[in-house]
């Protein structure tokens, strides 16, 4: 499927393999040139000769190409004479997909119209998008939620195809392998090469290049999809439709780095939003927080049909559809039931809470088994040298082993700074770590972690 990583999966995969590769998904038609094997889609779309579509298959795979092929662009007919032929062979078979289908549809959509398929032009695409200084246009819904459904049913002919084949498959996602904590990434990448026969020394001398593949090739399609004018509206059309990713919150609406001049807890909200639409993040949820309550991620439009409870934010109160409740996060009994949240948003407040540990205890309380909790607090990990900033001495000389921290804030108490470690082994002890990193600058730290589901 197009819009799950494949281009870069399947350049590493060719880099690896002693198997010659050919060109990516060569039975398409480029505007500037034919793929490789357009001729034999272009015999077949105007004779339908199924003996010199097998034959012309057959020849290509005995030379043991390595092949990304893009099913959703072609005739189920002709993937099924693929797949059929491929199947004589000793070629091994994997299904590329993305559980968060509404997202890949909104990224194909975006790609298409504006051009951004590769890396690099995305990059200076979306920074004119982001900056202002290029507008994007209403995405088709009508084509949006007929594709997604043409998607589904090749989707379901494939697997049920492979099965009457019997053809054994690696099936994987693309958040399997470019979303969450590094590890997990890694152990799916790996389970991916076993399944394709890569021996373990194989794995190892490529372990540079997987890296790059894995961690430093993503576009950030997501990052623009805010700035389509009818978001909702195709979102909300996708959901109607059954569209995986589209039934929580609004799975596109997802925030690469903001504007100029956006305030750090509007640029914070957006990370929460992004990463409840990363994890699937269903409610009831639950925020803690600090300052008015109108900085509070919940009452954003995205949460939209959740039950919404938020704390820490000074008084009894709904609004935006989230009820506020004002009580001390060290203590939320009487108010949050043991295991009654799915979803905990810890926004912002751990450096205010003098006995965070008592808070802890308290998300773990009310936070039912498999709950997520996404945390963001500021942290003072960050180097200065690896955002270009040179610290220097009353003398002028270079201060070495310094790192960047948020001010104390001014006008309310502030105990703490999270390091990178202290959120892997004391915030999120105990839960599954889907993700910790650094965001922004001053740096904050993010963890995504899992609740036991026992």
């Amino acid at each position: 499927m197009q819009r799950t990583g494949g281009t870069s999966l399947t350049n590493l995969l060719m880099e690896m393999s002693e198997h010659p590769g050919a060109e990516h998904e060569p039975f398409n038609w480029a505007k500037k040139k034919p793929r490789q094997f357009w001729p034999i889609t272009e015999a077949w779309s105007s004779n339908k000769d199924v003996n010199a579509l097998v034959d012309s298959l057959t020849d290509i795979f005995q030379q043991q190409f390595l092949i990304k092929h893009c099913y959703e662009l072609h005739s189920m007919p002709f993937n099924l004479h693929v797949m059929t032929a491929a199947a004589k062979t000793n070629y091994r078979h994997v299904l590329l997909l993305r559980r968060d289908e509404s997202s890949r549809l909104i990224s194909k959509f975006i790609a298409e119209a504006q051009g951004t398929w590769f890396k690099d032009y995305a990059k200076r695409v979306f920074q004119e998008v982001s900056q202002g200084q290029r507008k994007l246009e209403p995405l088709p819904v009508e084509r949006v939620v007929a594709h997604f459904n043409h998607c589904r049913n090749a989707t379901t002919r494939i697997r049920s195809s492979l099965a009457k084949l019997g053809v054994d498959h690696f099936e994987v996602y693309y958040e399997d392998l470019y979303a969450g904590e590094r590890e997990p990434r890694l152990a799916n990448a790996h389970a991916l090469f076993e399944f394709l026969g890569f021996a373990p020394e194989e794995i190892e001398a490529n372990d540079e290049q997987i890296s790059t593949a894995l961690f430093h090739s993503g576009q950030n399609t997501g990052g623009v999809a805010q700035f389509v004018p009818n978001l909702k509206e195709v979102v909300d059309a996708l959901a109607a439709a059954g569209c995986p990713g589209s039934d929580g919150v609004a799975s596109a609406v997802v925030s690469a780095p903001p504007p100029v001049g956006v305030p750090p807890h509007v640029k914070i909200a957006r990370e929460l939003q992004s990463l409840s639409s990363t994890y699937q993040a269903r409610g009831p949820f639950l925020e803690i927080g600090v300052g008015p309550k109108e900085n509070a991620a919940l009452v954003s439009d995205a949460f939209d049909g959740q039950k919404r409870h938020a704390v820490g934010y000074g008084e009894d109160a709904v609004y935006g559809n989230v009820a506020f409740h004002d009580c001390d996060p060290n203590d939320l009994s009487g108010v949050i039931a043991d295991g009654s949240i799915s979803t905990v948003l810890w926004n912002a407040a751990l450096p205010h809470d003098q006995f965070f540990w008592r808070t802890l205890g308290e998300i773990n309380r009310v936070l039912a088994p498999g709950g997520l909790l996404i945390v963001v607090a500021p942290d003072f990990s960050m180097a200065p040298a690896k955002n270009g900033i040179k610290t220097f001495g009353p003398k002028g000389r270079a201060i070495p082993n310094v790192t960047i921290t948020q001010a104390v804030h001014p006008r309310r108490a502030d105990f703490w700074r999270i390091s990178l470690q202290a959120m892997r082994k004391t915030i999120l002890h105990g839960f599954d770590i889907r993700e910790v990193r650094e965001i922004m600058l001053p740096s904050r730290v993010v963890g995504v972690g899992v609740k036991s589901a026992q």
